[in-house]
C-alpha cells in the first residue's frame, strides 16, 4: 500500500518535474507567444509595432516614403535612452519646454472635449438667429445728388407723383436729375442708423426726404421688403453656423469656468480688490493675493500690473479709454478663467492617455535626442573660418560661375550644311550665308559648356572666337556650328559662399560625429530585432502609404 502510495507520488512528482523542465526548456517559445507583436528589443526595452506606428506617425514628413530598416528608429531610441541614462530630462530648460508643449496640446484637448464636442447647433437655433440677424430683407434704391436743392426738388416731385422713379433715373444731370444711382438688397439687423430710421415703419414705394452721406445728399427709395425664406437662409447658412457655434462655445465656456470655480473653490477679497487702481502698490499689498483657491493665488500686484497692460494696449491701438471698473472687472475675469482653465486642462493629465500619450512620448523622447546632439554632437562640428577658406580653394569648381559658350547651330540636310560650308570657305559672312538660306537667320545660342550635347562640345569648344566648324553629325542630322564667344568660368567670391560652404562643412561633421556617437552606443548596447514583425509591418505601412499617394 505503502509502495502504491509512493509509486502513486513518484509518478505525480516526475510529472511536475517534467513540466518545469519543459517549461525551462521552452522558456523561450513561451516568451516568443506571449511577445508576439515586439519588434525590437534594445536594452531590455521592448518595442511593439504599435510603438513603430505611433514614431512613424509624427516622424514622417509628407511624401516620405516607409523606411527599408529599422535603422532610423532603433538610433532615435538609443539618444534618448541615452538622455535618460544621464538625466537630461531633469535640465530646467527640458523641463519648461516639455511643460509648455503639454500645457498648449492640453488646452487645446481640453478645449475640445469640454467645448468643441459638445457644440452642435441645432436647425431651430440656427433658424432663430436667422430671423434675429438676417430678417427682414429690404430693396432700397439711392439716389445720389450734387446739392441738398436738387434733392429736395427731385423728392418732392416724387412724393407728389410728378416724376416716377423710373422717369428719374433717365433725366440727365443737367435737367435735374441725380449724379448716379444704385438700388440693392440689404438685409435690416446690417442697415446704417439713419437709412433704417427713415424707412421703418413705411410700406414699399416710400420715399425719404434727403439726407447727406459723405459729399452727396440721397433720397432713399424703399422698393419692396422679404421676409425669412428657405431658399435665403441656404444662402447665409454656412455663416450662420459659425456664430452660433462662436455663441454656443462662449457658453460652454462661461459654464466650465463656473464649474471650475467650485473645484477649486475661489475666493475673491472684494474689498481689496476694489482698492486697486493706477496708484503703485506697495510691495507687501502687490504680493498680497486678491484671489485665493486650493491650487494657487493671484496677488494683487499680478491684476494690478494686467490692467496697466491692457490700458497701454488701448492706447498704442487708438482704442477708446474703457471705464477703469469695467476694465478691472474685465481683466479679473479673463485672468482667472485663463488660470483655471490652464490648470485644469494639465490636471487631467492628457499626457497618460490616448491619443496625447503616444505623441507625448515623441515629443519628449525627440527633445532628449535634440539635447543628446546639442550637448556632445554639435560641439564637434563646428567649422573654422580658416578651415572654410581651405575648402574653398580646393574645390573652385564647386563655387563658380561655369564656363559659358555662345553659338549659332546650323542643323539641315546633308547636302545643303556642305554647300554652305563651302560658300563661308570661299569667303561668304556667315551670317549672310545663314540668312539667305534661313529666312530670319539662325538664334544665337548660350549654354553652360557643361551641359552640351556630346555631338557639339567636341567640334565647337575646338574653334576660336568667330570660326565655324567643319561639317559633323547630329540628332541624325549634318550640322555645323559657328562659335560666337566663349567665357572662362569666374569664381565667386569667397565672401559670398562662406556661409554656404561653413554650414556644409558643418552638416557633414555634425552626420559624421552623430554616426560614430551612435557606433558606440550599440557598442555597449543589446538589439535584438524580430525580422518577421518587421517584415510584416513594413508591408503593412508601405501598402497605407502607396493606397494614400494614389487618392
Amino acid at each position: 500500500m505503502e509502495r502504491r502510495r509512493f509509486v502513486g507520488m513518484s509518478r505525480v512528482i516526475w510529472m511536475l518535474v517534467s513540466l518545469l523542465l519543459w517549461g525551462g526548456m521552452n522558456q523561450e517559445a513561451h516568451a516568443w507567444f506571449w511577445d508576439k507583436d515586439v519588434l525590437v528589443t534594445i536594452n531590455g526595452t521592448k518595442f511593439t509595432e504599435q510603438d513603430y506606428r505611433d514614431w512613424w506617425r509624427s516622424w514622417q514628413e509628407e511624401d516620405m516614403a516607409v523606411p527599408d530598416s529599422l535603422d532610423e528608429f532603433v538610433n532615435w531610441q538609443l539618444l534618448a535612452q541615452e538622455g535618460l541614462r544621464l538625466q537630461l530630462d531633469t535640465e530646467p530648460s527640458f523641463r519648461r519646454k516639455v511643460e509648455t508643449f503639454v500645457k498648449v496640446r492640453s488646452l487645446m484637448m481640453l478645449k475640445n472635449e469640454e467645448v468643441d464636442a459638445k457644440v452642435n447647433p441645432s436647425h431651430e437655433q440656427l433658424w432663430a438667429m436667422y430671423e434675429e440677424q438676417y430678417c427682414p430683407r429690404w430693396q432700397i434704391a439711392v439716389f445720389f445728388f450734387a446739392t441738398e436743392e436738387q434733392a429736395q426738388t427731385q423728392a418732392a416731385a416724387l412724393q407728389q407723383g410728378e416724376i416716377s422713379t423710373e422717369e428719374l433715373r433717365e433725366l440727365g444731370h443737367g435737367e435735374g436729375g441725380p449724379l448716379f444711382y444704385e438700388a440693392k438688397w440689404l438685409r435690416v439687423p446690417q442697415i446704417t442708423e439713419e437709412w433704417f430710421a427713415a424707412v421703418k415703419g413705411q410700406q414699399p414705394g416710400h420715399i425719404t426726404t434727403p439726407q447727406p452721406m459723405g459729399n452727396y445728399f440721397i433720397i432713399l427709395h424703399f422698393m419692396a421688403e422679404k421676409g425669412p425664406d428657405k431658399e435665403d437662409f441656404a444662402s447665409v447658412e454656412k455663416s450662420i453656423t459659425a456664430k452660433v457655434k462662436d455663441r454656443l462655445s462662449a457658453d460652454r465656456t462661461a459654464a466650465l469656468v463656473e464649474k471650475l470655480k467650485e473645484k477649486y473653490q475661489v475666493e475673491v477679497d472684494e474689498e481689496f480688490l476694489a482698492e486697486i487702481d493706477e496708484t503703485p502698490l506697495e510691495m507687501e499689498r502687490a504680493e498680497k493675493p486678491v484671489i485665493t483657491t486650493n491650487a494657487g493665488e493671484i496677488s494683487a500686484g499680478a491684476v494690478q500690473a494686467m490692467m496697466a497692460k491692457e490700458r497701454q494696449f488701448r492706447k498704442q491701438y487708438k482704442f477708446a479709454a474703457e471705464d477703469p471698473d469695467r476694465l478691472k472687472e474685465r481683466v479679473v475675469a479673463n485672468m482667472l478663467s485663463q488660470t483655471l482653465i490652464s490648470w485644469e486642462a494639465m490636471d487631467r493629465h492628457y499626457e497618460k492617455r490616448p491619443p496625447f500619450a503616444a505623441v507625448y512620448d515623441f515629443y519628449r523622447k525627440h527633445r532628449l535626442t535634440k539635447e543628446i546632439e546639442k550637448r556632445y554632437i554639435k560641439p564637434q562640428a563646428t567649422v573654422a573660418e580658416a578651415e572654410a577658406k581651405a575648402y574653398y580653394e580646393a574645390h573652385q569648381d564647386e563655387f563658380s560661375h561655369p564656363e559659358m559658350v555662345s553659338y549659332v547651330l546650323v542643323e539641315a540636310e546633308e547636302n545643303l550644311v556642305k554647300r554652305m560650308r563651302r560658300e563661308i570657305a570661299d569667303g561668304a559672312d556667315f551670317f549672310k550665308v545663314v540668312d539667305k538660306h534661313f529666312p530670319g537667320g539662325l538664334p544665337v545660342q548660350q549654354m553652360p559648356v557643361n551641359h552640351l550635347d556630346p555631338a557639339l562640345s567636341a567640334p565647337l569648344l575646338a574653334l576660336s572666337k568667330g570660326e565655324v566648324s567643319m561639317p559633323f553629325t547630329m540628332n541624325n542630322n549634318a550640322a555645323m556650328v559657328r562659335l560666337v564667344t566663349r567665357r572662362a568660368a569666374m569664381p565667386l567670391p569667397f565672401p559670398q559662399v562662406k556661409a554656404e560652404i561653413i554650414k556644409k562643412l558643418g552638416d557633414e561633421k555634425f552626420t559624421a560625429g552623430r554616426r560614430e556617437f551612435l557606433d558606440l552606443l550599440k557598442e555597449r548596447s543589446v538589439i535584438t530585432v524580430n525580422e518577421k514583425v518587421w517584415n510584416r509591418l513594413h508591408k503593412e505601412l508601405t501598402q497605407q502609404h502607396e493606397s494614400t499617394d494614389t487618392h
